[in-house]
């Protein structure tokens, strides 16, 4: 018995050595991948906690399984690139995000919280397929913190570790960082490096030497080799892309970004060889209160490239420095824009007040500086939180802002689906306050929008009922502006911390309820709903409703018709009624439009004369529609008036071709007219668009070069004339048998202008 128990006892010690063995083993184990898998899954879900929990995660985790969370959750959804740091884009007045900005899903890391990470990553983890896109984050972060010299250093220390192809993006980004601080030297070395260990199938990389080569060899002096360069790669890249497109032969829209951008750089080098040495672009951002921003980004774009977002491979980029600073040098003749990239983290509470028309006119050999300053987001009273406005008027309130001379209102309809219309409600206020009638609102506060409805494009039912909808909910906003008219703060910007948060913008408009009309346009039913609103108007034409709505649904249904006419000529009436029951800009705007598109003078006459009455006159844009009329009446010297007020009321002289030719045809001077051209180029985002100055002075050189200069003179007083007249086919006919290039490019360019 006795031997028995102690067999038991010893039995029970092994046994409970082994579950003791088994407790260690979850403990050391099982346990650390069970805290894993639960901070992973809290990061994806998102939260408050998520990141601190997936950083005790990685700290805590034995090597590879940290080297795998580094690349799970750092590496792989990171950017590749300066651009793909920054959650905000803005520039000429407009401004977009590159991420999400819900609080759905897992959060996204600051560059201080991922360097760490990736610095252990680059510096220990064995090198593998993400060692190199490690590396350039890893710069990317440095770079945002406003130190370059650690970027470069871990740059050149990484490349050591890679093989020599997996290397040369690495030192391309050291070669480009370099130029960047002025190291040509260095920067040159790198390039004529990474140029012996290419091949053919680098095409972009060849690409991005070719244009950094003529950036440093332009900022030396040397054009003709600049020139060159760039004249070598394009042609390579040309052969290559043609390839390319017989390979794949039903790639038709295929295109290369980076032929694009070599084309444009080699005939911005081109004019550079023409008249003379490039110019330099420095600054400073910083906040309100003086202090600089670091690891903003900087774009310097040319007036052909911002009809597009921002790219990652734009050829005038930098960040700014600790002081706030940014610097190009080398830029070559022509019209840019600043563009400028920020984190939700950096614009938070902000706002850079950027204008539609802030460009910067480079010329040669020039010093160029421009101070960017952001201001704090300023603040509205009411409406505010979803109110609901149910009287006759609507009163917009706001803060006053100092400087400010007078303010823009703005109100939005969101559409569904992410989207919104926006408009202005009105400008030049002086007060602090606008009060609007409701039933003005509903007549003013319509923007036309499209939807797509069984893969037929056909009018957003949301944008035509516009704030006549009591069940949807709008939002609004105001802007400041100086005695210039120029932007200094507004209240529509990036609020993401409850100290900067406010007051929300919504509001809805319930003083009155939906017609059964509105709800068949809600359906999609618009030609139902338009019988229906005619219906309504023929019994009580007091309805001003359905008169508006009226207009609206033909205005919509005219929009994507392959023959409009007919449909417009049917709202005409309706119009007309609209305009003379209810005389507002909007109205008498259409009536206008109607008349000039038919060429009816005498109405058009009479249209333009009634909105002048309105209150707050006539905009450059139709200011300048109107003397195009005259000149189709021959009215030139009327017209020539018209236009010169017109230059001063919109900035993007969208019309400053027609200004130049009544001018030029009047007085008989090129260099005069020239001289328009210079003072108001035109600012319109239309890549290609004529460039008038350079129009100008090539017509200037060809009448000189002239053998009969007088005869020269009476060709293009005739070809200006048939432009006047409207006579596009005549002057088309000519244009195919002329021998003077010169006249023959500014009269057709004359022919684009609307």
């Amino acid at each position: 018995m006795k031997r028995t128990i102690n067999i038991k006892v010893k039995h029970l010690v092994v046994g409970l050595l082994a579950a003791s063995a088994v407790v260690w083993l979850y403990a050391g184990l099982v346990q650390p991948k069970a805290s894993t898998h639960l901070a992973e899954y809290r990061y994806r879900q998102g939260g408050g906690d998520a990141k601190p929990a997936l950083f005790r995660a990685i700290d805590e985790a034995p090597a590879a399984e940290r080297w795998r969370l580094i690349r799970e959750y750092m590496i792989e959804p990171g950017a590749d690139t300066p651009l793909g740091v920054y959650n905000v884009v803005v520039g000429l007045g407009s401004t977009y995000t590159t991420y999400r900005t819900d609080d759905s899903g897992p959060p996204a890391f600051t560059v201080e919280e991922k360097l760490p990470y990736l610095t252990d990553y680059v510096r220990r983890a064995p090198v593998d397929g993400y060692m190199r896109r490690a590396a350039v984050q890893q710069a990317v972060c440095y770079l945002g913190l406003g130190d370059p010299k650690a970027a470069l250093e871990e740059l050149a220390s990484a490349e050591r570790r890679l093989s020599k192809n997996e290397a040369k993006s690495l030192k391309m980004m050291r070669a480009t960082l370099l130029a960047d601080r002025g190291e040509d030297e260095q920067a040159l070395a790198l390039l004529e490096e990474l140029s012996a260990d290419l091949s053919t199938n680098d095409a972009d990389l060849n690409g991005q030497i070719a244009a950094l080569k003529a950036k440093l060899l332009v900022r030396q002096g040397d054009v003709a080799s600049a020139r060159e360069e760039v004249a070598r790669q394009r042609k390579a890249h040309e052969e290559q892309w043609e390839q390319l497109r017989q390979q794949h032969p039903n790639g038709s829209g295929m295109r290369s970004v980076m032929l694009e951008q070599l084309g444009r750089l080699d005939e911005l080098l081109r004019q550079t060889a023409a008249v003379g040495e490039p110019a330099a672009v420095s600054g400073t951002v910083v906040r309100g209160d003086g202090s600089p921003m670091v690891g903003v980004g900087v774009f310097l774009r040319h007036r052909d490239d911002v009809y597009h977002s921002v790219l990652e491979n734009e050829p005038y980029q930098t960040i700014t420095d600790a002081s706030g600073q940014f610097r190009f040098d080398g830029v070559l003749p022509g019209s840019y824009a600043l563009y400028l990239g920020f984190t939700f983290e950096q614009i938070d509470g902000w706002t850079w007040p950027v204008g539609g028309n802030d460009w910067i006119d480079v010329a040669a050999g020039k010093q160029l500086t421009r101070q960017v300053t952001l201001r704090k987001l300023m603040d509205i009273v009411s409406p505010v939180d979803s109110e609901a406005v149910t009287g006759d008027e609507i009163r917009f309130r706001w803060e006053p802002v100092d400087g400010a001379a007078t303010y823009r209102i703005g109100v939005h309809i969101p559409l569904g689906e992410g989207g919104t219309a926006g408009m202005t409600l009105r400008e030049g206020v002086r007060e602090t306050e606008l009060t609007v009638p409701i039933e003005e609102l509903y007549d003013e506060a319509s923007l036309l929008a499209f939807t797509e409805k069984d893969g037929k494009d056909m009018p957003s039912p949301l944008s035509l009922l516009g704030l006549a909808n009591p069940d949807n909910r709008f939002y609004w906003n105001v802007e400041a502006l100086d005695a210039d008219g120029r932007p200094i703060t507004r209240s529509n910007g990036y609020r993401l911390d409850e100290s900067t948060i406010g007051r929300f913008p919504f509001f809805y408009v319930k003083a009155r309820e939906l017609a059964p009309e509105d709800r068949l346009l809600l359906d999609g039913r618009l030609d139902e709903a338009l019988a229906g609103y005619k219906a309504a108007f023929a019994a009580n034409e007091a309805d001003r409703h359905s008169l508006r709505m009226i207009v609206r649904v033909y205005q919509g249904l005219a929009a994507v018709s392959d023959d409009p006419r007919p449909l417009e000529d049917e709202a005409l009436p309706y119009l007309l009624r609209m305009a003379e029951l209810y005389p507002t800009k909007s109205a008498w705007s259409r009536v206008f439009d109607y008349y000039y598109s038919r060429e009816k003078w005498e109405e058009t006459n009479r249209a333009y004369a009634e909105l002048a009455r309105l209150e707050g006159g006539v905009n450059g844009y139709t200011s300048s529609v109107y003397a195009t009329s005259l000149l189709h009446q021959g009215r030139l010297r009327e017209a020539e008036e018209l236009f010169a007020k017109a230059m001063e009321l919109d900035d993007s002289h969208r019309f400053v071709g027609s200004y130049i030719a009544v001018h030029l045809y009047r007085h008989g001077s090129i260099d005069r007219a020239a001289e328009l051209a210079r003072r108001y180029p035109e600012r319109e985002l239309n890549p290609g668009g004529p460039v008038w100055a350079e129009l100008m002075a090539a017509l200037a050189d060809e009448q000189a070069q002239a053998a009969a200069p007088d005869a020269y003179w009476r060709e293009l007083r005739e070809q200006l004339e048939w432009v006047f007249a409207g006579e596009s086919e005549s002057v088309r006919e000519w244009s195919a048998t002329t021998g003077y290039t010169g006249m023959k490019r500014f009269v057709e360019a004359l022919l684009q202008v609307d």
